[in-house]
């Protein structure tokens, strides 16, 4: 996929005082990760990244990893958590409308190889 951080971005988000990065480890060993960027006073949070190992798939790590993301936006006031995701990522696309995120529009041509994405939200006010 085209579609994944940079080395450069994913320090930089490790670095800034507007975001945090939830990282899921089995055993010691990292098996996913979830990015989240915050604006000052924002009610709105944005879930930037959500990746898991293909070998973990199917663990509950995805739905832990997104969980955890809601009450992080949660503990920084946001009230609402947005999100975009690849058009053709139909195990993402279930995981994020099984957990009560609704599609509010369509981005063409979002990702690097031309792929669209679903835009989705979840009101996460009263987790």
């Amino acid at each position: 996929m085209t579609d994944r951080m940079s080395a450069r971005s994913f320090r930089h988000l490790v670095t800034r005082a507007q975001a945090d990065c939830l990282l899921a480890a089995v055993g010691g060993k990292p098996v996913g990760y979830a990015a989240l960027f915050y604006r000052r006073r924002a009610r709105v949070a944005r879930l930037h990244s959500l990746a898991v190992d293909p070998a973990a798939h199917r663990s509950g790590i995805g739905r832990a990893l997104l969980e955890a993301s809601e009450a992080a936006a949660r503990s920084q006031g946001a009230s609402v958590l947005r999100l975009a995701v690849r058009q053709d990522n139909e195990r993402a696309t279930r995981l994020y409308r099984s957990s009560g995120y609704r599609e509010i529009g369509v981005e063409p041509d979002y990702y690097a190889d031309g792929m669209a994405a679903f835009t989705m939200e979840k009101n996460i006010a009263s987790g």
